[in-house]
C-alpha cells in the first residue's frame, strides 16, 4: 500500500453535462419522463430553469414531451 499526497479527487461526469452549454432562452426536449426528471434536476444546481410538460400527448398518443428552458444565469 501507497499513500500518495495531493491527488485531485475525480470529478463524476453527468450525461447531462452537454446542457451547460445552454444559453438564456435555449431549450432542449425530452422523450423519456426519466431523463426529463434528472435533467431538471441536474440543471437547477446550476442556473434558473422552468419547465413544461405535454400530458395530453401523453394520454393520446403513448409519447411523453418535457421541455427545459433557461431562463436566468447561474444560481451561485
Amino acid at each position: 500500500m501507497k499513500i500518495i499526497k495531493n491527488k485531485p479527487i475525480p470529478k463524476s461526469k453527468s450525461k447531462y453535462a452537454p446542457l451547460l452549454e445552454m444559453e438564456i432562452g435555449d431549450c432542449v426536449e425530452f422523450n423519456i419522463k426519466s431523463d426529463f426528471v434528472a435533467a431538471t434536476g441536474f440543471l437547477r444546481k446550476y442556473f434558473k430553469i422552468t419547465t413544461k410538460t405535454t400530458p395530453w400527448q401523453e394520454s393520446n398518443t403513448g409519447n411523453f414531451v418535457g421541455t427545459i428552458w433557461r431562463i436566468e444565469g447561474e444560481t451561485k
